[in-house]
């Protein structure tokens, strides 16, 4: 009975300092509700096609939209706008003295986009890219016409709600077409400038028209930008004061966004320095200048998505390392408790093995007695040497 008493006593001690450890060691395992407090930011899609097909072929999201066709007819003394059935009829507003902006709205139907790459001379080659919305931006120089096609932020922009969408320019001598998937994207900008003959839009050629588009385009990057700035300085943060596999996930999924706009952004960057740069028919030496304006914005958000590209890697090797010091922690505390615990295991099995020079029931007594403070002092012994070395 008596020796029940002191292995029950001897496992309360160990129990009481097992305790003390977990508490005074920090957790490996310690886990947060939510890891960044922000909703995945999804800003890009990220398919270049496998392929070119033989026809004219719609890939993209399915829409039951009809195609709407608008029309802006303008120079410096006039402006005159229409919705149109037909590319022949918005064909017939282009006029020399005139720049004549196209807007379609929907690339969905294939029927359209080859009406218009018969009436304007569009190649096959184009008339397949504006229908694929899945291809990279990228550029063709054509002797009539400069195809882009770029992607652009839509206007309702919002980090849980963020989505790209394909626009394709053709500027040619008088006129500008721009195809886009939707009415998402904003270009009420330029619109506004027209309307009310604010800036240099209405004085000059369709070259200017072409280069406010893409500058445009270009500029609605800025609030991903700075919304993906804010989501990376959150997940450092809580990075530092709760790493977890959820935190990972997020750090991931940044990574993903910030490789996709990789693949976004430079080859933006390379098509706006081979229009500032290079010269081209269409494009004049004054309007070559405007877009070495709008090749340093979009050079620098190149910059800021490399920068990105470097702090996700960061943050993974830090975590990675966070991680690898709280099980160094885990360690620590299984090596300590087994320390002590193997040394109370030795005077235990010592004192029950080698105590037989106590025959009276008051010696047994007073040796449990002793035994159950030597190892106390046993184990306060070690706890005091384990903090002095640092461990604790």
């Amino acid at each position: 009975m008596k020796n029940r008493n002191l292995l029950t006593l001897t496992g309360l001690v160990i129990i009481v300092m097992a305790m003390f450890f977990a508490m005074a060691l920090p957790r490996a395992d310690a886990q947060t509700s939510d890891p960044t407090g922000l909703p995945e930011l999804e800003l890009f899609r990220g398919d270049d096609g496998a392929g070119i097909p033989e026809e004219v072929q719609y890939i993209g999201d399915s829409s039951t939209e009809p195609v709407v066709i608008k029309v802006i007819k303008y120079n410096n003394n006039s402006f005159d706008e229409a919705v149109v059935a037909t590319a022949a009829d918005a064909q017939a507003f282009v006029e020399e003295g005139y720049v004549t902006w196209i807007d379609v709205n929907g690339v969905h139907d294939e029927t359209v986009i080859e009406e218009f790459g018969e009436v304007f001379g569009l190649s096959p080659s184009v008339q397949q890219d504006i229908a694929n919305t899945t291809r990279l931006p990228h550029m063709e120089d054509s002797n009539d016409y400069i195809f882009l096609s770029l992607e652009m932020l839509n206007k309702d922009f919002a980090i849980d709600a963020a989505k790209l969408e394909q626009i394709s320019l053709v500027l040619g001598k008088d006129y500008v077409i721009s195809f886009q998937e939707s009415d998402d994207n904003d270009f009420s900008s330029v619109y506004d400038r027209l309307v009310e003959k604010r800036g240099n839009i209405p004085e000059k050629g369709s070259d200017y028209l072409g280069f406010a588009l893409v500058d445009t385009i270009v500029d609605s990057y800025f609030p991903a930008i700075d919304a993906m700035n804010e989501q990376v300085n959150v997940i450092e943060k809580k990075l530092i004061d709760s790493p977890n596999e959820e935190l990972l996930e997020s750090i991931y999924t940044i990574k993903r966004e910030v490789t996709i706009g990789r693949q976004i952004i430079i080859p933006m960057r390379e098509i706006i320095y081979s229009l500032a740069n290079y010269d081209y028919p269409l494009i004049s030496p004054e309007i070559k200048d405007y877009y070495g304006i709008t090749y340093e914005n979009v050079d620098y958000l190149g910059n800021i998505i490399e920068t990105f590209s470097n702090i996700t890697s960061d943050m993974v090797n830090f975590y990675i390392s966070i991680y690898g010091h709280d099980t160094n922690n885990l360690l620590k505390f299984l090596t300590i408790f087994t320390t002590i615990l193997f040394v109370l295991s030795f005077v235990a099995a010592v004192y029950g093995t080698d105590f037989s020079q106590f025959h009276a029931d008051e010696k047994r007594k007073r040796g449990h007695v002793i035994i159950v403070f030597v190892m106390i002092g046993l184990a306060v012994l070690l706890v005091m040497y384990f903090a002095l070395a640092g461990w604790l």
